[in-house]
């Protein structure tokens, strides 16, 4: 049986799965390879993606495989069964650069009878892809998006918020790519640097810039 053939008859065994696994895992999960995977996003912020590596080598075998059961990556079932991620982007790269070569999913809707126009238009309806690239510059065409998790690229922007969220800058809501909002509130207002020292100085400014009236609007402000 070649390769996408087996990995469509594998999805197609999805419901049976779910239903005998039910109680010992998470419901509709199914373990993928990470790189078969197609982001929704251009970039991440290569330096959060380090901190859960370091995460994820901390933990053992078992560990590792009960922390990926809690944080499976909701996926969409697209044209030709392409999964398209729409969260996890940043655990799934770390994964990859561990070695770590499977991940679980969930399938949070079945697309692939739709064409790729009205595929991408739901998915952009439903706020499912971010189409701005890793300076802040779009919407793209969702055809430019990476092909897998390898090749997406770095926002150093986009870790900024994440390290001002870590100090309590502002909260994480459940809103898919918020921090993105932030990464380009700071773009605008924060000049570029290169080396630790001023990445440090950018976290502080950006603690700052977190706290006053001016980031009101964004997601997770917190006064």
């Amino acid at each position: 049986m070649g390769r996408m053939k087996q990995f469509t008859f594998m999805l197609s065994l999805v419901p049976i799965f779910t239903f005998f696994c039910r109680g010992a895992i998470a419901s509709n999960v199914l373990w993928v390879d990470v790189l078969t995977l197609r982001p929704s996003q251009f970039s991440v912020g290569l330096r959060e993606v380090a901190a859960k590596q370091e995460k994820l080598e901390e933990l053992d075998k078992d560990e590792q495989r009960d922390y990926l059961l809690d944080h499976p990556v909701p996926v969409v079932i697209g044209p030709c069964r392409i999964l398209h991620m729409l969260d996890r982007h940043h655990l799934s790269r770390a994964l990859w650069q561990a070695g770590i070569g499977k991940i679980p999913i969930s399938i949070e809707q079945d697309w692939s009878s739709l064409d790729e126009i009205e595929f991408w238009s739901r998915m952009k309806n439903n706020k499912w892809v971010y189409l701005y690239d890793q300076l802040g510059v779009g919407p793209h065409n969702p055809s430019l998006l990476p092909e897998n998790v390898a090749t997406i690229a770095d926002d150093p922007y986009r870790s900024l918020a994440w390290s001002v969220r870590e100090e309590g800058g502002f909260e994480k809501v459940p809103e898919l790519f918020a921090e993105f909002a932030w990464a380009n509130f700071f773009r605008s207002r924060i000049r570029p640097w290169n080396n630790d020292q001023g990445y440090r100085k950018a976290v502080k400014r950006g603690l700052e810039l977190a706290d006053s009236d001016e980031a009101s609007y964004l997601p997770g402000y917190l006064h």
